[in-house]
C-alpha cells in the first residue's frame, strides 16, 4: 500500500442553535491513503442493489472513525484509475478548465472537491480498512 493519495475524511455530527434547532456540524480529517478502482464483482454487486461505487480507499485501519463522507480533490484522483464514465468526464474536464486558464492551480478555488459516501468497509488482519466509496449527489444533510 503506497498511501500517496490524500483525503479526507468528515464526520457529521448535530448541535443545537440558539432556536433550539438541531444544526449539522462536519468534523474534517486529512489522512493519507491508497485510491483503487472498484474490481469487477465488487461494481456488480453493488449494482444490484442499486449503487454505483466507483473508487476504494484503502487506509490503515486506526485512521478510521467511522466517518460516513469522504472528500476527495479533483487534482489527487489518477487517471490511471478505473472510474465511470461520469468521473472520467469531470476529471477530463476538470484538466481542461487548467490548460484553459493557463495555470497549474485550481481555477475554482482549493475546496474544489468530489464528495463521496462510504457504503461499505472492509477490515482485513493486516489492520488495514477499505472504504467503498459512491458518488454522494445533492444535499446531504442527514
Amino acid at each position: 500500500m503506497d498511501r500517496s493519495s490524500v483525503i479526507t475524511l468528515i464526520k457529521k455530527t448535530y448541535a443545537t442553535d440558539e432556536l433550539k434547532q438541531q444544526v449539522p456540524v462536519e468534523t474534517r480529517r486529512m489522512v493519507f491513503c491508497d485510491l483503487r478502482s472498484v474490481t469487477r464483482s465488487e461494481w456488480a454487486a453493488a449494482g444490484q442493489r442499486g449503487l454505483n461505487p466507483e473508487l476504494v480507499a484503502v487506509m490503515f485501519a486506526p485512521d478510521y472513525q467511522g466517518e460516513e463522507l469522504v472528500e476527495i480533490s479533483i487534482s489527487g484522483i489518477s487517471e490511471a484509475l478505473y472510474l465511470t464514465d461520469e468521473a472520467l468526464q469531470q476529471l477530463y474536464g476538470y484538466s481542461e478548465s487548467l490548460l484553459r486558464a493557463g495555470a497549474d492551480e485550481d481555477p475554482a478555488g482549493p475546496g474544489t472537491a468530489i464528495r463521496y459516501g462510504v457504503y461499505r468497509t472492509f477490515r482485513d488482519r493486516n489492520e488495514v480498512v477499505e472504504l467503498y466509496l459512491e458518488r454522494k449527489t445533492g444535499v446531504t444533510n442527514g
